[in-house]
């Protein structure tokens, strides 16, 4: 073989050696980012099973004059999931929204993916808008609590006996309608997210 020959030969191996290499790396970095999204889907499907799970208490207050000029409160309560207390009531003409206990993670749990590693950026910054860090605030003196309001709180979560907030009431929303805004945002984040994977037909 002359020397132009082997010259040929070895550069030939040379690129299919390099291109091998390559196939092989662009076939790992493909098999990482495939098993990245498949966890990242794992997290926003139990997220998404925790929001549907999550039934809420309402608690609203309402003011309500008499025509012998009394002042009495008509108390009204349901219980319902996550999405049908925060979206199926019109909360617009109460003066707050409150919660009972200063964790919001006892009222809304699924809070707790917010800072999730895996959980997609704008699903987390929905959720941290629905997070309030109560531990740091006064419970609300029923002197100081507005004509009409709405106390929101799980009968889900088992009570710490330890935890003498659990039925103090808290400032959450100060304008409800902000409320029924961050609900939709998070719920029309999450559609989008599944939509942009080529799920569109979701029951949420």
């Amino acid at each position: 073989m002359s020397t132009p020959e082997i010259v040929f030969a070895s550069v030939n191996l040379a690129l299919n050696i390099l291109l091998v290499i390559i196939a092989y790396l662009v076939f790992k970095n493909f098999d990482v980012k495939k098993q990245y999204h498949n966890k990242q889907l794992e997290v926003v499907s139990q997220l998404c099973t925790d929001i549907s799970s999550t039934m809420v208490s309402n608690m609203i207050i309402k003011t309500v004059p008499t025509p012998d000029g009394r002042l009495p409160q008509v108390h009204t309560g349901y219980h319902f999931s996550f999405y049908e207390i925060a979206l199926g009531f019109d909360y617009s003409q109460l003066d707050m929204i409150c919660v009972k206990s200063n964790n919001i993670e006892n009222t809304f749990p699924f809070l707790k993916y917010r800072n999730h590693p895996l959980l997609p950026k704008k699903i987390g910054e929905a959720l941290n808008k629905l997070y309030q860090p109560l531990q740091y605030s006064f419970s609300i003196q029923p002197e100081d609590l507005p004509q009409n309001y709405v106390a929101l709180y799980s009968r889900d979560i088992a009570p710490n006996p330890d935890d003498h907030s659990r039925n103090w009431i808290y400032e959450y929303y100060k304008s409800p309608t902000e409320f029924h805004t961050h609900c939709k945002e998070l719920r029309t984040q999450i559609l989008e997210w599944y939509k942009a994977y080529g799920a569109e037909d979701l029951n949420m």
